[in-house]
């Protein structure tokens, strides 16, 4: 469900030109996949989950960090 600000603010982001409209679009996505992750490691489930990756990294063969020529470019 969308707010009513929100609402109001689509309302005004019509109104403007098309490329405008996607500038801003591409803003939003950015924030909003920020907020995503910031949301993910907020939750408390995703602690014992990182942990678990932690560990694993930490068992792990430490390898160099690949360069463009180990992928082929």
């Amino acid at each position: 469900m969308i707010t009513e600000h929100l609402k109001a603010l689509m309302e005004r982001i019509e109104q403007l030109p098309p490329d405008v409209q996607n500038k801003l679009a591409e803003e939003i996505e950015d924030i909003l996949d920020d907020a995503e992750w910031h949301a993910l490691l907020a939750d408390p489930r995703s602690g014992p989950v990182l942990g678990d990756l932690i560990a694993q990294a930490k068992q792990s063969p430490k390898r160099p960090w690949p360069t463009p020529g180990d992928m082929g470019l």
